[in-house]
């Protein structure tokens, strides 16, 4: 009993019982006068269906009450409302990328306050990021965090500097200004 639960009655002779503005209502879709009773009766006879004329009724998970804006729809203002959201998508389009450039300028300028690049210039004496694999064995956890002090001896770029140790032995590679801070003597 899945598609109509129960059997009503057939479309046969009967007289007038309160199946016949049903039936008719199923086959040719005549509905009452007044706008309200039309609606009253639309509203239920949704709950009803009527195969090879016998009259059912739905189960409550078929029973579907249409929304005014689906029974108020007009096909030829759907179309034309269809035809003008294709002609308009793209200065929709348009519109969102503008946006998003603006937005993502807007969040660039945020974050960029908050930069700050760390320059050093030729002869500068920095300190170098002590890491694990550069820390001395056994040195544990009160190990110093930063060595040198080293001498700047030429910039590389993009904040990447070569150095030079004090016994005047150059660092085999370049550093990178995030892992070296200034030296004060």
């Amino acid at each position: 009993m899945n598609v109509c639960e129960v059997q009503i009655g057939s479309t046969g002779k009967e007289g007038n019982s309160w199946t016949t503005p049903l039936k008719e209502y199923l086959l040719d879709k005549t509905v009452p006068t007044g706008k309200v009773e039309a609606q009253a009766f639309a509203l239920k006879a949704s709950k009803y269906c009527l195969i090879s004329n016998v009259l059912f009724k739905k189960s409550a998970a078929e029973v579907e009450v249409p929304t005014a804006r689906y029974e108020l729809m007009i096909e030829e203002r759907n179309q034309a409302e269809l035809i003008h959201n294709l002609d308009t998508v793209e200065e929709l389009r348009e519109d969102v990328k503008m946006r998003m450039a603006a937005y993502q300028q807007e969040v660039a300028r945020s974050f960029n306050k908050n930069v700050r690049a760390r320059v050093f210039k030729l002869g500068d004496w920095v300190l170098r990021k002590v890491y694990k694999n550069t820390r001395k064995v056994n040195a544990g956890k009160l190990a110093p965090n930063w060595e040198g002090p080293y001498e700047i001896i030429k910039v590389v770029g993009n904040g990447a500097y070569r150095l030079r140790n004090t016994e005047g032995k150059e660092v085999q590679r370049s550093w990178n200004a995030a892992r070296l801070k200034l030296y004060h003597f």
